[in-house]
């Protein structure tokens, strides 16, 4: 329900279905009442000792940008980010990659954000500048 509004997966933190913490394999049914919170602050209190959807991200975070996000990859380094990119990863090496080595990824290609990643972002912006200064944020 939650990629019809276009919602990348892994910047979900938590859902909630009439009050009661859920997976990504919940089925909706008529009636029920679906809270959302991204990967920040904006979760409730009450809610922050529910099981996370997903293990923790190690820190400091380390990226791989997908093949759409070559200028950003240069900018990134500047800030001194460990950044891995090339050209020709296909999406199941970026995924494996990001698993094997603890990266999230970078990317700009909704449904692959949706699938198969376990800590990524999907980048907004079109432009190189704008999207460094959605990373940092």
């Amino acid at each position: 329900m939650i990629a019809a509004f276009n919602v990348p997966h892994p910047e979900v933190e938590l859902m909630l279905v009439n009050g009661t913490p859920v997976d990504f394999g919940y089925r909706v049914q008529d009636g029920d009442s679906i809270d959302v919170y991204p990967i920040d602050d904006s979760i409730p209190q009450s809610r922050r000792k529910t099981p996370p959807l997903r293990p923790d991200m190690p820190q400091p975070p380390g990226f791989i940008l997908d093949s759409n996000l070559g200028r950003l990859a240069r900018y990134s380094r500047l800030p001194g980010f460990g950044c891995l990119y090339r050209n020709d990863y296909c999406d199941y090496e970026i995924a494996q990659l990001a698993d094997r080595q603890h990266r999230m990824v970078l990317t700009r290609d909704r449904a692959y954000c949706d699938t198969i990643i376990t800590h990524g972002y999907f980048v907004r912006s079109d432009q190189p500048i704008s999207q460094i200064q959605e990373v940092l944020h």
